[in-house]
This record gives structure tokens, sequence and C-alpha cells, in this order.
């Protein structure tokens, strides 16, 4: 019986370890095909490279081979599935996210979202996979490309498995209602962790800019303004140690 197959994508670039955890566990029950960035590129949301090249390069990663590309996520997947397969893949997986992407806010802007969108767009089952983390973990891991020590690993290793398992289910299911699903884990995850199918948190904007001299504005994040209670939310199944799967439906919109 043939294997079936499964594009890999993230935002953290292709040296990510939580990426490369994401491949081991897809590998046993897939073919795995890697297009995934070159280098970092969270924050990106759905942007591609209008008005430059993409440079695209083999690369191999344990059992899994694919290109690392130059780009976005976004335009990861787009190069991919329009001039580098042979065939259409059965799923689109993006991740495993170093931090959580819960909220409408996070979703909107996030390049491993993105990724997962654009597969979807193709009419592919598409996951993407995110892990919340502590700030001190988080800081680390977005430092080091995603270095924790042992039980920080654990964690996420369980979370890919948890994906593999979720990929296997939905791969090669029509998506014409251009489904996402959206998993983020807790921090720690342990086996058998319960998942719980929820709504995106609905969370105020808030400014991701500080001042600095000479008229100039520097990136910095910070936590959205605390929503009214909601236990049915990513946000909120996260904070209380459970796994959130969000069925995002993007045909809603048309």
């Amino acid at each position: 019986m043939t294997q079936p197959t499964a594009l890999v994508t993230n935002d953290d670039g292709v040296h990510s370890i939580f990426f490369q955890l994401l491949l081991e566990a897809l590998e046993p029950h897939f073919r795995v095909i890697i297009a995934a960035p070159a280098e970092e590129q969270s924050w990106i949301g759905r942007a591609f490279s209008r008005r430059r090249s993409v440079h695209v390069e083999e690369v191999e990663i344990g059992e899994s081979r694919g290109w690392k590309i130059g780009g976005t996520p976004t335009d990861c997947v787009n190069i991919a599935l329009g001039r580098l397969v042979d065939a259409k893949p059965d799923v689109v997986v993006s991740g495993i996210n170093i931090g959580y992407n819960t909220s409408m806010p996070l979703i909107l802007s996030s390049g491993t979202l993105a990724g997962a969108i654009e597969g979807a767009h193709w009419g592919l089952p598409a996951i993407a996979a995110s892990q919340a983390l502590p700030a001190g973990e988080f800081r680390e891991a977005a430092r080091s490309g995603g270095r924790l020590p042992d039980d920080g690993l654990m964690t996420v290793r369980n979370g890919a498995r948890l994906t593999a398992k979720l990929a296997r289910e939905i791969a090669g299911r029509d998506n014409s209602e251009l489904q996402v699903h959206n998993l983020n884990f807790p921090y720690p995850l342990k086996e058998g962790t319960e998942v719980v199918e929820t709504r995106p948190a609905r969370v105020e904007a808030s400014c991701l800019f500080s001042a600095t001299e000479g008229n100039r504005y520097d990136f910095e994040y910070n936590r959205p303004p605390e929503p009214e209670v909601d236990h049915a939310t990513d946000r909120a199944v996260v904070r209380q140690g459970l796994v959130s799967l969000s069925i995002l439906n993007f045909s809603m919109l048309a």
C-alpha cells in the first residue's frame, strides 16, 4: 500500500528543532515533503514575495526530502504545489510553531497559519500546530531555534505525535470548505491530554510597537487585554492545560 504524502512547512525556518520533531513524528506514517522557509518568517501572515525572486534549494532532514525556500510560508506552499511536487499531497501540515497561535489577532498574523491556509486554498486538508511556552522558555527557544530542556522537548514530541495523528485522520479528505485545523498545545503536554474543540478567542487589538529614538518604532509584542471569561475559546482551553483544536472554516467568508 502506498504511503500518503504530507507537505510540511512552518514559519520559524527549516532549522527549527520544533519543525524537525514534527518531521520525525510524521515520517512513520507519510512520505514527507519539506517546503519550508530558509530563515525565520514569524508574524509574516499571508505575505507573498511579489517584488523579488525566491531561491529554492533541495534539503534532506532525516528521512524527509524537499526544499528550503527563501520566502514566506505562503510562498513555500504555493511554489511547492504549483512548481515542485509531482502530485498533490494528501495533507499540508504547518508547524510546530514556537509559541501559541490562539485568538483572532494571532491567527491572522501567523506565518504558521498562513502556510496551512495556502494548502487549504488548494483544496487540501490542512493543519497548523503551535506550542505554548512560558515566557522564559519562549525567549530561549525563539533565540536558539527551539532549544529546550529535555522535559520541554518531550512536550514538543507529544504535540508532534498528536499532530501526526490528526494528519492521518484527515489526509485525503475533500476540503472544499477551506478548513484549517488549528492545534495549540499547552506546556507541559503529557500523553493522553484531552483535545477540546474550541473557537478562537476575540481579544482587543493592542499596539505592537514601542517608541525609540529618532522617530522610530520597534516591534514589541504585548499580551492583549484579558477577554471576558469564556471557557470554550482556544486561549482558555490551553490555559487549562488542555489541547485546543479550532476548525477554521474560511469558506464562511465567501
